[in-house]
């Protein structure tokens, strides 16, 4: 999608439209002008032209069909991408890049000032955005891991409210608490990492993303935070005020 939104490919879409047109219309044209009337009624034509013309018709269709066939891929995937379900909330959300550290520092007061405005309905903050979140850790230690096991996991922190402000989707346990003093450092993992784990039951248990041992409080429901062309990876989300 993003190649054909350049306008190098309409442009070269242009261009190959109004090559074959010159082609498809031109040759015949001339063909026409060098043959006589009494000839042309008698459908009588050069030898040497007719395989050229023939190709010239095939290779007109073959262009014509590719470029529908082209135009029919993309118009499925534009349809697709707004209307794909990815277990995550996109509507109405509005994300606001928090990069200097004294803003992070005054998220509360920003938060509650937000929370003035009627037409807000949740504020909640994320170290990476929820549609690409691209942190990765190679996990060594959790509860029950055996020597030499480790497991990729994607990772993010995030702020009490996440869940909701993106109508994730808990199986196990719940989301963190705003105020709770026990829920920072905590983690929200994802169904794939638990599986990953061979936990049937998550919550109690502890992972240690970034050197933090972190007590699981919840399990979400598996959401796309990637690309759709790539599986649902293992996710791990934690509540720690000093990353976002």
């Amino acid at each position: 999608l993003a190649v054909v939104a350049t306008p190098a490919f309409w442009g070269m879409m242009a261009v190959l439209g109004l090559v074959v047109g010159v082609l498809a219309g031109g040759y015949p044209s001339l063909v026409l002008a060098r043959l006589q009337p009494a000839r042309a009624m008698q459908g009588s034509r050069p030898g040497r032209g007719r395989f050229f013309r023939n190709s010239l018709v095939v290779g007109q269709f073959a262009v014509t069909t590719a470029l529908l066939a082209g135009t029919l891929a993309v118009h499925q995937q534009v349809r697709y991408v707004p209307t794909a379900r990815t277990g995550l909330a996109r509507a109405q959300v509005v994300a606001l890049p928090l990069e200097a550290r004294a803003t992070v520092r005054q998220y509360a007061a920003l938060k509650e000032t937000l929370h003035e405005h009627t037409g807000v309905l949740a504020v909640t903050a994320s170290q990476h955005s929820p549609t690409r979140i691209i942190g990765q850790s190679g996990m060594t230690r959790w509860e029950g891991v055996d020597e030499g096991e480790r497991v990729g996991v994607f990772n993010s922190a995030v702020r009490p409210g996440f869940v909701d402000a993106f109508g994730l989707e808990i199986v196990e346990g719940r989301d963190f608490i705003e105020g709770h003093e026990a829920d920072n450092g905590g983690a929200l993992i994802n169904e794939t990492l638990a599986r990953e784990l061979g936990w049937e039951t998550a919550v109690g248990r502890w992972i240690d993303v970034h050197g933090w041992e972190m007590p699981i409080v919840g399990v979400v429901k598996d959401f796309n935070f990637l690309s759709f062309r790539q599986p649902v990876a293992p996710l791990a989300l934690y509540n720690n005020g000093n990353w976002v």
